[in-house]
This record gives C-alpha cells, structure tokens and sequence, in this order.
C-alpha cells in the first residue's frame, strides 16, 4: 500500500456532502408555513381574537448537521497530513495530525509530534497555515471541531426579515348584523428571508463553504508529491 490522498479526498467530498444538506435544511426553513389558527369569539365583543406562535426560523438537527461539515473537513486536513509524513519520511508516522496553532511558539512545539516524518519545505507550508500567520479558515475549522468534539452545540442564530399574512372570511350575523367570523379558524401563512449566522454574525453556509475551496485548493496543491 502506497500512500496517498484518497481518504483526504474522501473527507472532503463527505463534507460536501453534508454541506449540501445545511444547505437543503435552510431553504425549507425559508419556505412559506401556512398555520390554521384557532379563533375565539365573544357575542358582546365585536373584536376577533386569535392566538399564533411564530415558527422557529432554527430547529435542533442544524447544529449537529454543521458538526458534520466541521468534523470531515477537519479530519481531510488530519488525512492529508498523515499523508505526506508518510511519502517524505518513506513510512507511515503515528500520531499525526494538522496543527492549527494561535503562536509560533506553540506551532514549534507540536510539530516534532504532529509533524514528524514531514520535510523541512512542507512543515514551511503548513507554518502559512496557521492563524497567527493570519489564516481565518483553518481557524474556523479548528474552533468549530473542537466545539463539536466536546458535545457542545455550536452555537447559531438567525437573523432576517418575516412576512406574515391572514385570510379570515367574515359573515353577517342575521341577530345583530354585525360582521362575524364565518368559521373558527384563520389562515396564518409566514415566510423568513433569513441568514444563519455564527454567534459573531457570519454567515455559516458562506464560511463553511470558502473553508471547504480553500480545503480543496489545499489538497490540489500537493497532488504532485504523490506522483
């Protein structure tokens, strides 16, 4: 066996793949509801009273659907790097991974572990990976795994515009002809024109996707030392 980026390929596409299905979840979040609401009427009360809870624009399956981009993209990084020790060093290392570092200091230190078995040119080009090098993308995947891999929500909001409106066809009252609610419901429809946000207001499918080009883009890159 012969090392390769297969299963950083794999990663990725898994990724993908997932991010299509945020994707998917928040366009049907977006979609029209339409809500039979109960009507209350009182005979000596000409008003019409009528109680509507808004749709929640976020349910529970989003956060866990995002871990799952997180998690793939971040283990094709971990993949790509146990990839490239093993081509430079002629063997398979152990305990790789991709360090995404906030200091030089702490970058040196973990790369004689995360590292081993990688060339000298290579571990330069994992160095301009790292946020204190200024690098936003590897720092999101980073933050967000390690917020999903503790069993902690990653932590979303939605924020846009709402459009509501209602049907409620009225009758004459024949005893006291006034104009009475011809039966005892309404028709509540809703719609949002939203984004789903991080809790710093970035927009997540818009981040998660750029992450996954530069991911891609990252792997292309060093396609040719495994020719």
């Amino acid at each position: 066996m012969a090392p390769s980026l297969d299963s950083a390929y794999a990663k990725l596409e898994r990724a993908r793949e997932h991010l299509e299905r945020v994707k998917e979840r928040i366009e049907a979040l977006r979609q029209p509801h339409v809500d039979s609401v109960p009507v209350r009427r009182d005979p000596s009360d000409p008003k019409v009273i009528a109680g509507w809870t808004m749709p929640n624009p976020i349910d529970h399956r989003m956060s866990p659907m995002i871990g799952d981009v997180v998690q793939n993209l971040r283990a094709a990084l971990d993949h790509l790097v146990h990839a490239i020790a093993w081509v430079d060093s002629g063997q398979p290392q152990k305990h790789t991974q991709f360090p995404v570092d906030d200091a030089p200091q702490k970058f040196s230190g973990h790369s004689a572990t995360f590292l081993k078995g990688v060339s000298v040119s290579h571990v330069a080009r994992l160095e301009q990976l790292q946020p204190y090098n200024g690098c936003k993308w590897t720092e999101l995947i980073r933050d967000l795994s390690n917020t999903d891999k503790h069993r902690e929500l990653i932590v979303i909001s939605s924020s846009g515009r709402g459009t509501f409106s209602f049907g409620l066809i009225l009758k004459r009252d024949a005893e006291t002809g006034r104009f009475v609610p011809a039966s005892d419901t309404l028709q509540m429809q809703s719609s949002f024109t939203q984004q789903i946000t991080l809790r710093d207001g970035t927009p997540i499918v818009d981040a998660l996707h750029a992450a996954l080009s530069q991911a891609a883009h990252l792997l292309d890159e060093f396609k040719t030392t495994f020719v």
